[in-house]
């Protein structure tokens, strides 16, 4: 008994798709290959891989965890008590090497 076997027109018609190209697409995903110049896939590596994509699209179950910082986390200041003076970074004087 052979296994069913799909074209790209029945690839078309099963996904309401108009592009052979997508349709080829999914089929070369799923394991399809080439008979006598004429691409085709079995029904059952199809569907195997429609499953598979489904799994891939479950939720996992992941551990609880803080919730992330929206935003960048800034440093507490360090405040000495005394303010700069007003163009303080020109009072260094000339550079020398």
């Amino acid at each position: 008994m052979t296994p069913e076997m799909l074209d790209v027109d029945a690839v078309l018609a099963r996904y309401g798709l108009r592009d052979r190209r997508a349709a080829r697409r999914i089929m070369d995903d799923a394991g399809g290959f080439v008979i006598a110049g004429k691409a085709v896939v079995r029904l059952a590596d199809l569907l195997a891989h429609e499953e598979a994509l489904k799994a891939a699209r479950r939720p996992h179950t992941a551990p609880v965890s803080r919730p992330r910082a929206t935003g960048r986390q800034r440093r507490p200041q360090q405040s000495t008590g005394e303010q700069l003076p007003a163009g303080w970074w020109r009072d260094s004087g000339p550079l020398t090497a």
